[in-house]
């Protein structure tokens, strides 16, 4: 496909007006469907999206119109959500795609690997695995590079004239196309990875050493870290790693933060968990 998609601005502007925060999707994702999809907590009714190639839809803009998951599923695809799709005509179908034979292109069933979402910015689209998607060129792109720019300046000190250089920002682009990147500092980070709930009982058996020894990165509230005693404070990070007060021989230390959310600091949690496998999950 080589014609620009175009964003359904006006359908867009519909769910703005009637979609509610009370009707959003409170989804318990598991972890390992977090792992393999870590976006899937962010994509919400009413958002805009685009299909992606090797998709029957490749390149078709529209706007989600409903979320199934778990038990609510209506396909028996190999996917985690069954996501409902309001596309848009932006050319003819019967040229751009005659593979659909005059499919309707409303209510479409899609998964969460078919799309690239819209999570901040209408211009930055985004797969719920985190890879960046050119609108312009209709593809997944692997590299974005960064150019800074290099002010050089001559001042006049009365006698000569010495040279400086200083250095912007300067903006990202993707490698190959040279398109710019806008708004996409937060999936380009660095920042570790953490839990968004406890380990199971099969991920702890499986992520511990020989010596029964886990660790993982967890977000903890700053209220938490100051306050209380030292032995609570074990038992809540203990708790937030593996679901269980008996974590033994604790050891901790701050990795980062968390953005947009200044009460949460990132922590890397390691202990002895040979006791809550025995305890509570060894029958």
């Amino acid at each position: 496909m080589n014609e620009k998609t175009v964003v359904p601005s006006q359908k867009q502007a519909e769910f703005d007006q009637n979609f509610t925060q009370e009707e959003s999707m409170n989804l318990n994702y598991t972890q390992e469907e977090l792992n393999q999809y870590p976006l899937l907590p962010k994509i919400e009714v009413g958002m805009t999206v685009v299909a992606l190639p090797d998709s029957d839809y490749e390149g078709l803009g529209g706007v989600i119109t409903d979320i199934l998951y778990g038990e609510t599923r209506e396909t028996e695809n190999e996917t985690i959500l069954d996501i409902v799709v309001d596309f848009e005509e932006y050319a003819p179908l019967e040229k751009t795609h005659p593979h659909l034979n005059g499919t309707g292109i409303s209510g479409v069933m899609m998964g969460e690997d078919e799309l690239a979402f819209a999570f901040d910015a209408e211009n930055t689209y985004i797969t719920a695995k985190g890879q960046l998607y050119c609108n312009e060129c209709s593809e997944l792109k692997t590299t974005v590079v960064q150019t800074l720019e290099e002010d050089h300046r001559w001042e006049w000190t009365g006698e000569k004239y010495e040279h400086s250089v200083s250095y912007g920002g300067g903006y990202k682009k993707f490698d190959d196309c040279g398109h710019e990147v806008y708004g996409a500092n937060e999936y380009l980070s660095t920042k570790p990875d953490y839990l968004t709930e406890p380990l199971s009982e099969e991920e702890i058996k499986s992520l511990r050493d020989e010596a029964g020894y886990i660790s993982g990165i967890v977000a903890i509230s700053l209220s938490n870290l100051i306050e209380g005693d030292r032995d609570n404070f074990l038992d809540y990070i203990s708790y937030k790693l593996t679901g269980s007060p008996l974590l033994m021989d604790i050891d901790f230390k701050v990795v980062g933060g968390v953005p947009d959310n200044e009460d949460l600091v990132l922590m890397e949690v390691v202990g002895d968990a040979s006791g809550i496998v025995e305890v509570e999950y060894d029958n």
